[in-house]
């Protein structure tokens, strides 16, 4: 009896031992879990897809914002005086005297309606050529950091990439001009109602916070939502003498940093000090007197407060655009700083990315700026003011930027 059962117990272990799986199948077994982890790998890949595009509200709502503050900057460059949105457009326009230099009388072709060829080379008293010259050039100004705001949005670059963080320089800076804009207008609120100017201003202040507020809130999603889901690209290969702290270009740096420091110098006088001689550049008493500051803002113990002093109230209006012009400049100049020292290269190389979103603007920026001073250096010239260095300066600065961005 216990032999048998020794034999039965030997038949079940035989009859166990060919029911286990033998090597191949083992195998095959290992590779359709292999199988099924790669396809479950790629299935997540496929939802960790970045987007490339700027999400389509937030394009409607910059093109509905900074589009009509646009339309009014070209107004300013191009057509400076002429009314494009109703009533509270001339009266904006009458509080700045910017329609002193509109004139359409006698029709669309003899008329110059405030465009470049109302500019004459010889300054006079009556014709304030250095005052036409504040507009223009906030029109220009004005139109530029629009711009830097639409542009990149609506004509974004296959290799820009929303979801990986190209534009959130663009877009954060793009805030703050927006906050100091609306700052700079909530200051002059009781001026504007008492010149009966300030619907105009609150719509400029309205477009202005529902555009900032908006951008916040895609920025804010995007640093939750995508940062956290998507996965990161491969580590670049950097250049050589560059790691992921360097600077994206040393040139377009140091262009920018001495260039633009003069720009910020000057238009922080204007904006904080505004009629206060700082000696430097030279001929910068010329220049006060050409743009009309000694008049709006006679220096405290000067000649000309005693000149001034009692009519200077009357031209709040031109203190009020020469402080917006230097306002738009200092955004710009701001949005250059950052593009050329606040962003790194990173160690995904995304810093050339957000770099190539400003400097391709920015090019065209300095552009349009050094195309005022060329339309206004003979009348400057009459008054004894010598734009030639400002004119090198800035298309220098516009060539380098130009070089970087596009090429």
């Amino acid at each position: 009896m216990a032999h048998s059962s020794i034999k039965q117990r030997k038949k079940d272990i035989a009859s166990a031992t060919a029911a286990l799986p033998t090597s191949s199948s083992s195998s095959s077994s290992t590779e359709t879990k292999n199988v099924i982890s790669t396809s479950s790998s790629s299935s997540i890949n496929s939802k960790n897809k970045t987007n490339p595009l700027v999400p389509l509200p937030l394009i409607a709502i910059v093109c509905l914002c900074s589009g009509s503050l646009w339309m009014l900057a070209l107004r300013d460059l191009f057509r400076t005086g002429q009314v494009i949105l109703g009533p509270m457009d001339e009266q904006m326009l009458q509080f700045t005297h910017s329609t002193d230099w509109y004139d359409s009388s006698r029709g669309w072709w003899k008329s110059t309606q405030g465009g470049f060829s109302a500019i004459q080379s010889i300054t006079t008293d009556a014709n304030n050529m250095g005052g036409f010259f504040v507009r223009k050039l906030t029109g220009a100004a004005s139109l530029i950091v629009h711009s830097q705001k639409l542009f990149p949005l609506l004509f974004s670059s296959s290799n820009i990439n929303w979801s990986e963080g190209h534009y959130d320089p663009l877009v954060c800076t793009a805030i703050v001009g927006n906050i100091a804009l609306i700052l700079f207008y909530l200051s002059y609120q009781t001026v504007f109602i008492q010149a009966n100017a300030n619907t105009m201003s609150l719509y400029i202040i309205s477009v202005s916070m529902i555009e900032a507020l908006s951008m916040m809130g895609y920025l804010i999603h995007r640093w939750f939502t995508t940062t956290r889901n998507i996965s990161k690209p491969t580590i670049i290969k950097y250049p050589m003498g560059k790691n992921a702290s360097s600077l994206v270009s040393n040139i377009v740096a140091r262009t920018v940093g001495i260039i633009t420091a003069l720009m910020i110098l000057i238009a922080s006088r204007d904006l904080f000090f505004p009629g206060q001689e700082i000696g430097f550049p030279p001929m910068d008493d010329i220049y006060l007197e050409w743009t009309g500051a000694f008049i709006h803002s006679p220096p405290p113990g000067s000649i000309e407060e005693q000149e001034y002093s009692l009519e200077a109230p009357l031209h709040i209006g031109d203190l009020f655009i020469s402080q917006l012009c230097a306002l738009y400049i200092l955004i710009f100049c701001f949005q250059k700083l950052i593009a050329a020292f606040g962003i790194r290269y990173g160690i995904y190389g995304q810093g050339l990315y957000q770099c190539l979103v400003f400097w391709k603007i920015q090019s065209i920026g300095d552009g349009l700026l050094l195309l005022v001073f060329r339309a206004f250096a003979s009348s400057a010239k009459s008054a004894s003011l010598d734009v030639r260095w400002h004119l090198m300066c800035l298309g220098y600065e516009a060539c380098i930027l130009a070089l970087y961005g596009y090429f």
